[in-house]
């Protein structure tokens, strides 16, 4: 205790030298204070700006004032410490008790006038040591270079209708608000030209994400995302104009209403390529036939078609383009001709307008088409066309197969184009289906979706 009065008493002396040595050395010209006007200053004695504090770090303001002082203020990591209601104002900082790192310290004044008055932030470091079994003792000083501060001083003039301060709650042992921490969530990339970044903050915070395509060891990037209007601890932004293919860089830097800023580590992503994979064409029919493909991401999709071939995407129809963002993708082709090749390519949109089309393929539609069904005490008669003259077989069951092996058959060893043939053994109010193999001429063979009808 008679340490802490001394370095106090000890303070006290070299501000009020500062403060002779300033007036002695002042201008002689120099005005006095006008009528109706305050001299009122406050400074931070103790600790030195920079210092670097371990342990247990005495904590001093000191304020002057013409009129009479109402109070001191002292803050910490904006938390108030300590209220005094004379100079100079001290608090015994217990360094152990906050984290490693920089802090701020503020001193606020007011008087009798209800004037007020700050320090500049000052700034210091925290750095304890774990302690071991062979730490030195922390009763040791640091030593530190005893440098003068200089002193505020601002002319304030009454106010006609000042505004009371409001008395601040002494917090004497108060913990300062812990820093923010990012948790990032994983990406989501849903164009060819953008990606969407969510991360979670333990405390409330505004954040922008900056970013480029080269690693950055001093935290610079090209782009940056708008700053947050918002305190939150949920954030989720897009990042746009990027180039597939090309990898980005990019750090969160989240701020808090304490001042604190935070950064995250650097992370990189890679846009990828749109891309269109396993095209299929089945179900094919006289008049229609289903295109079937998938895309590394979620898309829209078309297809564009025609009889001719075209070495630039320019055919005679098209599809609906589909209005639901996915990476598995249907579209049918209707109003085709029996019989006939057709040529075609998918198209891909992402939601960013990306578009990526296909090499073109190929579909052959059936040669046959199927006429009327009409059931009798023999069975089902089953009338049929093909566009050339065709033997065939038709295989039938009551189950829907995705091969052609149902139980049933019957032939046709004629080469003809019109066709009826007679299904027996059926039963009434049942559902059958069947397919339809046909050999022409050549030897050339060919089975049919899988057709059904309700006897």
């Amino acid at each position: 205790m008679k340490v802490f009065i001394s370095s106090i008493v000890i303070v006290f002396l070299i501000v009020s030298g500062y403060f002779l040595f300033h007036r002695a050395t002042a201008p002689k010209t120099a005005p006095a204070p006008a009528v109706g006007k305050t001299s009122f200053s406050v400074l931070i004695a103790v600790p030195l700006p920079g210092s670097l504090l371990t342990a247990t770090q005495s904590v001093v303001a000191i304020a002057t004032t013409n009129s009479t002082l109402k109070d001191i203020v002292l803050q910490i990591d904006g938390i108030t410490v300590a209220t005094c209601t004379t100079s100079p104002c001290s608090y015994d900082w217990d360094t152990t008790k906050s984290a490693n790192g920089r802090h701020t310290i503020l001193a606020t004044a007011s008087d009798e006038t209800l004037a007020v008055i700050k320090t500049e932030p000052l700034f210091v470091t925290v750095s304890n040591q774990p302690v071991t079994q062979n730490a030195t003792p922390k009763n040791t000083p640091a030593k530190s270079e005893t440098r003068a501060t200089p002193v505020v001083t601002h002319p304030i003039v009454s106010k006609p209708t000042p505004t009371p301060v409001p008395i601040v709650q002494v917090k004497k042992a108060g913990t300062p608000d812990p820093l923010p921490t990012i948790t990032q969530s994983p990406l989501v990339n849903d164009s060819s030209s953008t990606e969407m970044l969510s991360w979670k903050t333990n405390v409330p915070t505004t954040s922008h994400v900056q970013y480029g395509t080269t690693s950055s060891t001093t935290s610079t990037y090209p782009m940056t995302t708008p700053e947050e209007t918002v305190l939150s601890t949920d954030h989720t932004v897009k990042l746009t104009q990027l180039v597939a293919g090309k990898t980005y860089y990019y750090q969160i830097v989240a701020s808090d209403a304490s001042g604190h800023v935070v950064t995250s580590a650097e992370k990189s992503f890679t846009i990828p390529v749109m891309t269109i994979m396993a095209i299929t064409a089945s179900d094919l029919f006289a008049t229609t036939a289903t295109i079937k493909w998938t895309t590394n991401f979620k898309t829209e999709g078309q297809v564009i078609w025609g009889p001719t071939s075209s070495s630039v995407g320019q055919y005679s129809y098209s599809t609906v383009q589909s209005s639901d963002f996915t990476t598995a993708h249907t579209a049918t082709v209707t109003q085709a001709s029996a019989g006939t090749t057709y040529f075609y390519r998918v198209i891909s949109i992402d939601s960013a307008g990306n578009k990526v089309t296909s090499p073109e393929s190929t579909f052959t539609t059936s040669k046959i088409t199927i006429g009327s069904t009409h059931y009798s005490v023999q069975g089902e008669t089953i009338e049929w066309q093909t566009t050339t003259a065709v033997k065939s077989e038709l295989k039938y069951g009551t189950q829907s197969l995705t091969t052609n092996a149902y139980p049933f058959n019957v032939t046709d060893g004629n080469l003809v184009i019109s066709h009826s043939t007679l299904l027996p053994g059926i039963s009434s109010n049942t559902t059958y289906y069947y397919r339809i193999t046909t050999t022409d001429a050549s030897g050339v063979k060919v089975t049919s979706p899988e057709y059904s009808f309700n006897s």
